[in-house]
């Protein structure tokens, strides 16, 4: 949460998340998407590089793939010639890939650090969140008792055989 208040005030200038950020995230003026890793799913596209395009606004997405990734790309070309927009295609030189790939590879280990920092916070949530369950549940258990039994469930296949005798 940290780096995206820093990221959404503007004290840093890009923003490394997971697809979690392609969800529910509103956030104004981004201009553009790198995907490092081409997503599993065209949806799933579609959810990242709408990043960029929230309220009629426009930007650039840009996805990095190998040959695995095919099958994404024949649906986005699909879609964007169906949507008039253009898709640019381009092949790297494997001097650029092998370079940028050092830079990424020196940045591994505070990538790791915040993966790390980010399933310990997901551990307290989850632990306080329980802990507030546990709370509650002592603090109206006597309101939780006095409610009467649920009679009401069946199962699905009797639910079923009653709806077909009613017609």
């Amino acid at each position: 949460m940290a780096s995206l208040d820093a990221f959404l005030v503007g004290q840093v200038d890009f923003l490394l998340c997971t697809d979690l950020a392609s969800r529910g995230l509103d956030i104004r003026g981004v201009e553009t998407v790198i995907n490092y890793e081409a997503p599993l799913t065209y949806e799933i596209y579609l959810h990242r590089v709408g990043r960029t395009a929230r309220a009629g606004r426009s930007g650039r997405a840009i996805t990095l793939c190998g040959e695995a990734d095919r099958k994404l790309l024949k649906q986005a070309f699909k879609a964007s010639k169906k949507a008039g927009e253009e898709i640019v295609s381009r092949l790297l030189d494997w001097d650029q890939v092998a370079t940028f790939s050092t830079k990424l590879e020196a940045l591994k280990e505070d990538i790791e650090d915040i993966l790390k920092e980010e399933k310990e916070e997901k551990a307290l949530r989850i632990a306080e969140m329980e802990v507030k369950k546990g709370e509650n549940a002592i603090k109206h258990q006597d309101e939780i008792m006095s409610r009467p039994k649920r009679t009401w469930f069946e199962t699905e296949n009797k639910s079923m055989a009653e709806r077909w005798c009613a017609c």
